[in-house]
C-alpha cells in the first residue's frame, strides 16, 4: 500500500487514488495490457453474468456467440446501430441507444438496472467517459474488460514532420 495505490489481497481488489481506477485482478491485467476483441470474447465465454458492451457497433458481431440475452449494448441512437444490434442477436430490451459521454451515476444506474457483471470498453480517455465507466464499475462490483487500441501503422507525426522539413530524407 502506498499513498496513491492500494491492494487488498484478501478481497483480490486494487484501487489507484491518482487515476481513480480500481477493481479485481482480472480487470487489473486487462487495464494494463488491454485485450483484442476475440480474446475478450474467449475470456467472457468462461465467465458468467450479463455483459455491457460500450465499444460501438463495429465489433458487436464478435460477441454474438456469447448469446444475445446475455449482452446489453450501449450504442449511438441511429438505425445503423439498431440494425447491428439485431444482427448480433441482441434483444430490443437489451439495447440502450443514447448519445454519451455518461457520468458515473448514469453508468451505475445502467449497471444496476441490467444486473451487469462485466463491462467491455475501449480506453477513450476523458472525452469517452473512461474514468466514469471505471468508477461506476468499481462502485457496482462489475468487472471491466478494456479492449486494446488497434496497432497503429505508418509513420509518427515526428517522422512525417522530419520528412517534410528535410525534403524527403529520412535519418
Amino acid at each position: 500500500k502506498t499513498a496513491s495505490f492500494s491492494v487488498n489481497p484478501g478481497k483480490g481488489i486494487y484501487y489507484c487514488f491518482g487515476c481513480h481506477k480500481g477493481g479485481g485482478s482480472i480487470n487489473f491485467i486487462m487495464e494494463i495490457e488491454g485485450l483484442e476483441f476475440m480474446d475478450a470474447v474467449r475470456l467472457l465465454a468462461k465467465r458468467s453474468g450479463k455483459i455491457l458492451l460500450t465499444t460501438g457497433t463495429k465489433e458487436l458481431g464478435a460477441f454474438a456467440p456469447l448469446g444475445g440475452e446475455r449482452l446489453v449494448a450501449r450504442v449511438l441512437p441511429g438505425m445503423e446501430s439498431l440494425a447491428a444490434c439485431e444482427a448480433a442477436g441482441i434483444p430490443k430490451k437489451n439495447i440502450i441507444a443514447m448519445q454519451g459521454p455518461f457520468g458515473k451515476e448514469l453508468n451505475c444506474a445502467i449497471l444496476r438496472q441490467y444486473g451487469i457483471r462485466w463491462m467491455v470498453t475501449k480506453n477513450g480517455g476523458g472525452p469517452g467517459g473512461f474514468a466514469e465507466k471505471l468508477q461506476a464499475a468499481a462502485e457496482c462490483g462489475a468487472g471491466v474488460i478494456v479492449i486494446a487500441r488497434p496497432q497503429e501503422l505508418g509513420q509518427s507525426a515526428e517522422e512525417i514532420l522530419h520528412e517534410i522539413t528535410q525534403g524527403g530524407k529520412t535519418p
